[in-house]
């Protein structure tokens, strides 16, 4: 299993967390937003630009962090197809094997709109398919396949060729939707997963919740990262910290991260963490 992290939970500069990768002996980073705008809405110039100070860091793209589908469902399938086609483009320029992507904002009623989210993958699917990019679906926090059985349902149903999981035992546990990911959702999700997200966080008995630095929260880390390993993932475990030293990120920042605002004193939980989560990789 290799370390890496999402590059604008530390910052917007490039300089700053290539600076950051290097340090650590990283060897990939995953991109979402970069000098606040979105990677998929990069023009040839600003593509050029940031490969090229990617390449002299010795540093490959393992993710593409797409918003795709991290929408409702009454959303305009055109505009997610094309948000969609961005991110493939993205990757593919990029030399990234994954975009990841959601699959809708949750409704109280998720039965009844279960088999319209499988036929919009399914047509996101056929799209991405001639890439040969894997989508990784992740299980968002307030998505419509939220925990670990949830996500397995819906990838039994798609093209195994495209589709995979990415697998954030966090967002279960924020989402209040598992409270332990790691014996119930995991073990039915294990097979599909190609990517990890990893953040920690804390729910208080009066119904508050925030991510804190790892370690301090509720994931069992130690007890995922040893099922991971059980299960030969080999991939990468890629924090994203959620969690700024002096300030708590709003809800509305953590549905929609990115930009100056939402990387401010980034850098110092990311760092802090990712020396943490190296040591727990290194444990046999």
């Amino acid at each position: 299993m290799k370390l890496t992290f999402i590059t604008d939970e530390a910052s917007q500069d490039p300089a700053a967390f290539i600076a950051l990768a290097n340090k650590l002996s990283l060897d990939s980073v995953e991109l979402r937003t970069v000098s606040g705008k979105h990677i998929s809405d990069f023009n040839a110039v600003e593509r050029r630009e940031l490969k090229s100070r990617l390449d002299d860091g010795d540093l490959s793209v393992c993710c593409i962090g797409s918003p795709v589908f991290k929408c409702d469902l009454a959303s305009n399938p055109e505009d997610e197809i094309d948000k969609l086609e961005k991110a493939l483009d993205a990757a593919a320029y990029f030399g990234s094997p994954l975009v990841r992507i959601f699959s809708f904002w949750r409704k109280e009623d998720r039965d009844r709109y279960l088999d319209e989210v499988t036929e919009r993958l399914m047509s996101a699917g056929e799209v991405a398919k001639p890439s040969g990019i894997t989508l990784a679906i992740e299980n968002g926090k307030r998505t419509m396949h939220a925990t670990g059985a949830e996500l397995a349902s819906l990838l039994e149903a798609l093209d195994q060729q495209v589709f995979r999981a990415l697998w954030d035992p966090g967002n279960s546990i924020y989402g209040r939707t598992d409270p332990d990911p790691v014996s119930n959702g995991y073990p039915l999700i294990a097979k599909w997963v190609s990517h990890v997200h990893i953040k920690d966080p804390a729910v208080y008995s009066d119904g508050s919740r925030r991510y804190v630095e790892i370690g301090r929260g509720q994931l069992d880390l130690r007890r995922q990262i040893d099922a991971l390993n059980a299960n030969g993932y080999s991939g990468y475990a890629s924090l994203e910290t959620h969690w700024r030293p002096e300030r708590v990120m709003s809800e509305g920042e953590l549905d929609y991260p990115g930009g100056e605002s939402f990387s401010k004193s980034g850098y110092e939980a990311t760092e802090q963490c990712l020396v943490k989560l190296g040591q727990l990789l290194q444990v046999d």
